[in-house]
């Protein structure tokens, strides 16, 4: 498992680096756009949608909310702020749910509890 990790990483962080220094600006967005949706294909899986169909449409629909969300803030000339805090106001709840875990762990047992709770961490990524 580890090797197949590292692997991944020796392919993947090449890319990754070549995208943030030669895509220009447009091209970047979309390249991110397509990393958070394999994120978000991944966090269905670990929030326990373990079937295809249940991942791709998840992965596409938070794709789509983003891009949305992208446009209409661009639109508007919106800034990206209440994003920003929305996200640091996540993470301060996950700060505090880490540290009550093993008392106050109910709400992990919803499978769509989880899945919500990756949003503001892909949102956040893609911005």
């Amino acid at each position: 498992m580890l090797l197949q990790r590292v692997l991944t990483a020796l392919v993947l962080a090449p890319l990754m680096l070549a995208g943030i220094f030669w895509l220009p600006d447009l091209w970047f967005r979309g390249f991110i756009g397509v990393i958070v949706m394999l994120g978000a294909w991944e966090w269905a899986h670990l929030s326990g949608f373990s079937a295809m169909r249940s991942r791709v449409l998840l992965a596409f629909g938070l794709g789509v909310v983003l891009l949305g969300l992208h446009l209409a803030l661009s639109a508007t000339h919106q800034s990206w702020a209440y994003i920003v805090l929305a996200t640091l106001i996540w993470w301060a709840f996950a700060f505090v749910a880490v540290i009550r875990y093993p008392k106050h762990k109910g709400w992990l047992n919803s499978k769509v509890a989880k899945l919500l709770a990756g949003v503001p961490v892909l949102a956040g990524l893609w911005m």
